[in-house]
């Protein structure tokens, strides 16, 4: 039986956190946390200890991640979920509870998960224990995500869809795209714009080069169109004959 109770590093606050054993108890926020944090070690602590073996968390969290994700596909609906996957519905058929006393009228619940064959630090059986508190959370219906900027998972507390996790992020993928269909409008507009100083060229009887008469007869610089060549967007034409791409 498994008690995934780890201690892990979170990368920009250098102190011990436990978003995987949950030893503070689980609640949503913690576990879009978990889904969110990156474990990777800061290179300093790497050279105070070049020789220890470090335990890339990471590949916990991504697990994580996966399960959600299949159960976003699902519906939500366990029913498909456990289908879809055998060992997530053997884990939660043979989880235990544990009731813990507080200092309040309520009692924190432990899930104790039986996962075969995992060892100490079996990276799927402890994505599995924290996916299975999420699972008997009544609030699980707010998560949303993953962010369509950022890709972080992030609670919904409105009524309505959202595809970002904040309103910077969603002005930054709106920026994002703008910039990137004003790139493609660009290029199109000066590949265009060769085409048409091709056709010139070829009727002409300059002493200039094909690319000289491009580079003299528009604001293109050498290096754009040479890579605009090599990519095959654009293909140099041959006098008597015309092979624009």
């Amino acid at each position: 039986m498994l008690y995934c109770t780890f201690t892990l590093y979170e990368k920009k606050r250098l102190r011990p956190t436990s978003l995987f054993d949950m030893s503070d108890g689980y609640t949503l926020e913690s576990f879009v946390r978990t889904l969110n944090t990156d474990f990777s070690l800061p290179a300093e602590m790497k050279k105070r200890s070049p020789d220890a073996d470090w335990v890339d968390y990471n590949r916990a969290r991504d697990q994580l991640r996966e399960f959600v994700a299949a159960w976003l596909r699902s519906g939500p609906n366990t029913i498909k979920l456990f289908d879809a996957d055998p060992s997530l519905r053997s884990a939660a058929w043979n989880a235990q509870a544990h009731l813990i006393p507080t200092a309040t009228g309520l009692v924190r619940v432990s899930i104790a998960t039986v996962v075969q064959g995992a060892g100490p630090l079996d990276f799927k059986a402890m994505a599995t224990r924290q996916f299975l508190y999420f699972l008997i959370d009544p609030e699980n219906y707010r998560l949303a995500g993953p962010c369509a900027n950022c890709e972080h998972y992030f609670i919904n507390n409105t009524e309505r869809r959202r595809v970002y996790c904040s309103a910077r992020c969603g002005h930054r993928l709106s920026s994002k795209l703008f910039n990137e269909d004003r790139r493609k409008r660009d290029r199109k507009d000066r590949l265009a714009q060769v085409e048409r100083e091709s056709q010139l060229w070829l009727k002409d009887k300059t002493r200039l080069t094909w690319r000289e008469w491009i580079i003299n007869k528009t604001t293109l610089k050498k290096n754009w169109l040479t890579r605009a060549v090599n990519n095959g967007e654009i293909s140099e034409p041959i006098k008597g004959r015309r092979v624009i791409g």
